[in-house]
């Protein structure tokens, strides 16, 4: 279907034919400016959809999840909503509010550091010493994100859900190698910028409109290996409208 669809682009373009854009014209633009096969084309469409959909929903459930769980947090988060954009969930927030929206950004980083993909593969590109072993050229690397992100060495409260592991000076005193959800280099997650932008606006647009609660206990939960670390059992919160809280109260 994505191979028919860039064709019948190539088609609208080669004859000069008006049609709005999206993402397949990308990728048309993209495949003839880097001279990319059909077979890599189709393989970035996926990393982005994958990123895009897949890896967003897990990564915005399981914050919600851990919101619902930790409601100091979701209390900061609704707060800072309040001074960045106000309470109108129907309010679509500005590229500047996004960037402004820092508790939000650690509460998604940390989600992401926790329920992250389970492993990422590299081709080694030249003979690598690590100490008593050594690792040959061209041999493939499987990197465990699961136990890196959780790591004691680079995290202070590794195995709980701490959003201030995201704090600049936190940050600045860890390596930057200890913490890639969506990969690194040439081949890291093109649908990063899209995935975080996506997370932002639809939790920004949750929590401005619903309150999230949740029996289901931390210390308690058990995953299963997917795309990402993923729940067992389903994302189960209980959801309240705000404004009829509001209501109620008064």
């Amino acid at each position: 279907m994505l191979r028919d669809n860039m064709k019948r682009k190539e088609t609208l373009k080669d004859n000069n034919e008006e049609h709005s854009r999206n993402f397949i014209d990308v990728l048309v633009d993209l495949k003839a400016r880097d001279n990319l096969s059909e077979e890599e084309a189709a393989r970035l469409a996926t990393d982005v959809l994958i990123a895009g959909f897949d890896t967003t929903s897990v990564t915005a459930a399981s914050a919600l999840l851990m919101l619902a769980m930790f409601p100091e947090h979701q209390e900061a988060v609704y707060q800072e909503q309040l001074k960045v954009i106000g309470d109108d969930p129907t309010v679509m927030p500005t590229w500047d509010q996004l960037n402004s929206m820092e508790y939000l950004a650690r509460v998604i980083k940390e989600a992401l550091r926790l329920y992250c993909p389970v492993a990422t593969l590299r081709t080694a590109s030249k003979d690598i010493d690590l100490g008593e072993y050594k690792l040959p050229e061209g041999c493939t690397l499987f990197i465990k994100l699961h136990y890196l992100h959780r790591n004691p060495q680079f995290w202070s409260h590794p195995n709980e859900f701490y959003p201030d592991h995201f704090l600049s000076e936190a940050i600045a005193n860890r390596p930057k190698g200890c913490y890639f959800p969506f990969s690194a280099g040439p081949r890291g997650c093109p649908g990063k910028l899209y995935g975080t932008i996506v997370l932002k606006i639809l939790l920004s647009t949750l929590l401005r409109k619903y309150k999230f609660e949740t029996y289901l206990k931390y210390n308690e939960l058990k995953f299963q290996y997917g795309v990402q670390l993923e729940l067992c059992g389903g994302y189960l919160c209980r959801i309240k409208h705000r404004n009829k809280e509001s209501e109620n109260v008064s």
